[in-house]
Order: structure tokens, then sequence, then C-alpha cells
């Protein structure tokens, strides 16, 4: 990303989406992409990179 940046190109991460599951997967399923999410968050906060959350504005009842 480093050479991205240095030649003036922005790099934007985009949080996983939630995915429909069923009932006897889905808090597992559910854990593992909010910490994927997390882990990518910091990243960009980090070095100061875009981070899009789309997780937090799709995900409803029925999808981890």
């Amino acid at each position: 990303m480093a050479s991205c940046q240095a030649h003036g190109i922005r790099v934007v991460l985009a949080s996983i989406l939630p995915r429909a599951t069923t009932p006897g997967t889905r808090a597992r399923t559910a854990r593992k992409i909010i910490a994927l999410n997390t882990l990518l968050r910091a990243y960009a906060e980090k070095t100061g990179l875009v981070y899009l959350d789309y997780h937090a504005a799709m995900a409803d009842a029925d999808a981890a």
C-alpha cells in the first residue's frame, strides 16, 4: 500500500459484508466477520487510510 500512496493513489479499505447464515453458524460467523472488520478499521486508522463500514449499514437479524 505504501507504493500506492507514493504514486498518489488513495487506498480505501471496506468492511467485510454481513452474510446470511443458518441458526447454528450465525454467532460464530458474526464473531469472525466483526473481528476481521475490527482489525481492518484499526489498520486504516493506524496508517491514515479511509475505512468504509458497509457491515454496520447492512447487518440485520438474518445476517452475520
